[in-house]
């Protein structure tokens, strides 16, 4: 079993794989989930069972983040786990002030 290379590392700015893909600012903000930092990386136990042993199928994986986002409605940080296979990087690109493009 070889050592995972992680995707992300800490200081990066991820959202969950779910997040809009078309500008989120338009939306209304309690219903767009945040976006957040990695503030610890881990990489588990190379003998944690990923695999199936019956099917062969993928159930885990070793790679997990911490990360941070700020809540707006309870006015504090909130810190929490999250598998590598549930994020993606954040990519926004400011063009100026009052200017950007979203996604890649």
């Amino acid at each position: 079993m070889t050592h995972p290379n992680p995707e992300f590392k800490i200081g990066d700015i991820v959202v969950i794989k779910s997040y809009p893909d078309t500008n989120p600012l338009r939306g209304d903000p309690i219903h767009v989930p945040p976006i957040m930092i990695v503030i610890e990386v881990e990489i588990e136990n190379k003998y944690k069972k990923t695999n199936d042993p019956q099917t062969g199928v993928k159930i885990a994986d070793r790679v997990k983040y911490k990360v941070s986002w700020f809540n707006n409605a309870k006015s504090e940080f909130i810190e929490r786990i999250v598998y590598e296979p549930f994020l993606k990087k954040f990519e926004i690109q400011i063009k100026s002030k009052t200017e950007f493009e979203y996604g890649k």
